[in-house]
């Protein structure tokens, strides 16, 4: 009987405390995971607001509305009771750029465009050229397969590499074509596709090492079958 009567209490104060009182009304959004976007900007962009209760909050359309942003791939969202929302924002990265007739876009690795080039700030990045690629749109994704296997190639190849890509390009009978240019020497790596890859960069990485310790000038380096590569002098 005592143990009912407290059960009661019990359901009773909690029933006060939600409907009655601030105490489980969300006053504080705390957010995580975020490199390039401000916080105040994804707290607002949840459109939960505060002064709302924890437990009516709606998680999935908190959801839809932070992925409204092309840099956020996905949110999780959890309760801290009893006031506390928390975002865990999961934000794209900038793998290339892709060139259409001098108008660049940021893409990541799967050919999704983040964002339009307009003050020369992706100058970094590898540059796609020659796509039979229409003007995409900001938030969707490049219809073009053969553009997106070039993305997958820079994004998996070695951060010393990736970092001297001046240009990318596609053949339909080489597959993904790459610019390199280390300082000590430029020439095209010829990569072919996506498959094998460790493979294909750890012969490469091997390639280039002895390349720069023999100071060898090179035309290009094919490393479509990574067994047998071919350098070109």
């Amino acid at each position: 009987m005592f143990l009912l009567v407290l059960s009661v209490i019990f359901v009773a104060l909690i029933v006060y405390l939600v409907f009655f009182t601030d105490f489980f009304t969300v006053k504080k959004i705390h957010v995580t995971g975020v490199s390039r976007l401000d916080k105040d900007y994804v707290k607002k962009l949840t459109g939960s607001g505060l002064k709302q209760s924890i437990f009516t909050l709606n998680v999935h359309r908190i959801e839809s509305n932070l992925k409204t942003n092309p840099w956020i791939e996905k949110a999780d969202i959890s309760r801290a009771l009893p006031d506390t929302l928390r975002v865990r924002v999961h934000e794209r990265v900038v793998c290339a750029v892709i060139d259409i007739e001098g108008v660049r876009f940021a893409v990541d690795s799967g050919g999704y465009v983040l964002d339009r080039e307009k003050n020369k700030e992706y100058a970094g990045y590898p540059a796609l050229k020659n796509a039979a690629v229409k003007t995409p749109t900001v938030g969707t994704y490049i219809s073009d397969s053969k553009a997106r296997k070039c993305f997958q190639v820079i994004a998996g190849l070695p951060g010393p590499i990736k970092k001297v890509i001046k240009e990318a390009y596609f053949s339909t009978i080489k597959g993904t074509c790459l610019k390199i240019n280390f300082g000590w020497g430029a020439f095209e790596l010829i990569y072919g596709t996506p498959e094998e890859s460790k493979l294909k960069n750890e012969m490469l990485l091997a390639v280039i090492s002895d390349i720069e310790a023999n100071s060898r000038k090179v035309k290009y380096v094919d490393v479509r079958v990574p067994e047998a590569p071919v350098i070109r002098e």
